[in-house]
């Protein structure tokens, strides 16, 4: 049987958030040495390098996603060079070019389960288990890969379109501090280019707001949120 492994690229503390995070998933990433590898019986079915890559992209995608809700500074780990053995025992490597910044990772403070190390491997396993049956949860996975105020936006909408409205969202988050951020997403006058709306219509929040007190936020009603699934 052939097998596919992918090698990753990234900082070591950044995979490892993920490999923690894989205690008996489809996916697995394993070490030798230096090096980490992501592999799968499910590209070792695949024959096109490119579907291959496609599909551990999509798993990366979601995968860093949910590092990036449990720990701050997480940084995207990406696809490196891939490494095909064959059922004989040769193998041969393809080298696909890579680049990836270097930052320490820290937990969050936000989801209380994340303190415990071990609740957290489940945490992100149970997380990519309801992205494969839910798109929603997969799209707000997506859009965490980076923290910016107009994907933090796109979290809110998605969710907020899930629950069919306001009446639903009030149920899992308060109604005050939603607003607060909401304001300050839309608002030009607040976050100048950095707002949703180019228009100066939107009135800035009376309170201030920090984008990371806007993640927080958005976490928190991710985490509720993503409870119900």
């Amino acid at each position: 049987m052939t097998r596919v492994f992918i090698e990753l690229s990234g900082d070591k503390l950044d995979i490892e958030d993920l490999k923690s995070g894989l205690k008996s998933f489809k996916w697995k990433i394993t070490n030798e040495g230096t090096k980490y590898y992501l592999s799968s019986e499910i590209i070792d079915e695949l024959t096109d390098n490119r579907e291959i890559i496609s599909k551990a992209n999509e798993f990366l995608n979601t995968i860093n996603g949910a590092a990036n809700i449990l720990y701050s500074n997480h940084q995207r780990v990406q696809t490196g060079s891939l490494k095909i053995m064959g059922p004989n025992g040769a193998n041969y490597v393809i080298v696909i070019e890579t680049a990836y910044f270097k930052l320490n990772s820290r937990v969050r403070g936000v989801i209380s389960t994340k303190a415990d190390k071990s609740h957290s491997q489940t945490t992100i396993e149970t997380w990519l288990d309801k992205s494969e049956k839910n798109k929603s949860v997969r799209d707000v996975l997506h859009f965490f890969n980076e923290i910016t105020w107009w994907n933090l936006y796109k979290i809110y909408e998605i969710i907020n379109d899930d629950v069919k409205g306001q009446k639903g969202l009030h149920k899992l988050i308060d109604k005050t501090e939603l607003s607060v951020f909401t304001q300050a997403a839309q608002s030009r006058e607040f976050l100048g280019d950095k707002a949703r709306h180019a228009s100066r219509k939107y009135t800035p929040p009376k309170k201030n707001i920090t984008i990371d007190q806007a993640c927080d936020l958005i976490i928190k009603l991710f985490d509720k949120w993503v409870s119900t699934k």
